[in-house]
């Protein structure tokens, strides 16, 4: 009776994400924060990039105008069914959700869209 309780015994949940070495596999968590990190190097100035994750673990990026000005768009990529989406939003309101190929193509789109330049690297070419 007790190994069949102890089979069963949920284990707790990571505080924090545990880095894709210990997997031996490149997690989605680690494409998310690449394609932040591809953003925060590629976008001009006037661009702020903020890492937002939720209490499940899951890594989003917003993309967001110095200004604050609520004609300019703010972009989120997030996933569904870890499917990347660049979702574009202006005012308050979403104005389109686009899924794309990989992460390094969701940042990739945001850079084309604020008129940055992209360098693909090649971490991203796999996502």
């Amino acid at each position: 009776m007790t190994a069949l309780r102890l089979a069963h015994t949920p284990v707790p949940a990571p505080a924090e994400p545990v880095p894709p070495a210990q997997y031996g596999v490149i997690s989605l968590f680690a494409f998310k924060a690449e394609a932040a990190n591809q953003l925060e190097a590629d976008l001009p100035q006037g661009w702020t990039v903020e890492r937002f994750i939720d209490p499940d673990g899951d890594l989003s990026i917003i993309i967001l105008p110095d200004d604050d000005d609520p004609v300019r768009p703010a972009f989120l990529l997030h996933d569904r069914n870890e499917i990347p989406h660049v979702a574009t939003i202006v005012a308050d309101d979403w104005q389109s959700d686009r899924p794309c190929a990989s992460w390094a193509a969701a940042a990739a789109t945001v850079i084309g869209l604020v008129g940055g330049t992209s360098r693909p690297r090649a971490a991203l070419q796999a996502a």
